[in-house]
């Protein structure tokens, strides 16, 4: 995109920022809101990722994985989220590996 229009370009970057979080006892979560959480946080970063691969690969783009700090640090009620940020986490060093990132 140029200019904030439609118009094709370069992608330069892809900053990998989407994230939602429920928070309480782990009793108390209802699956329904665990797949969601999972679905945005993790599945939605990859897939967002792979449509754009070809046109980053072409422009050598970088690809930026935002996680937060929740995949790193227990907290009371918050345990859900430890799964979907470290994957985040996890999914920056496969594309590593694989050669799709550089630096």
């Amino acid at each position: 995109m140029r200019n904030g229009d439609s118009s094709p370009g370069r992608l330069e970057a892809l900053i990998n920022n989407a994230g939602i979080g429920y928070g309480g006892p782990l009793e108390l979560l209802h699956p329904d809101h665990l797949r969601k959480q999972f679905d945005v946080n993790v599945l939605g970063q990859v897939a967002v990722t792979q449509a754009l691969l070809p046109a980053l690969r072409a422009a050598h783009g970088r690809i930026v994985f935002m996680s937060s700090v929740g995949g790193r640090v227990a907290t009371p009620h918050a345990r859900d989220r430890r799964g979907g940020g470290d994957r985040v986490g996890g999914d920056n060093g496969g594309l590593q590996d694989s050669g799709l990132c550089r630096g």
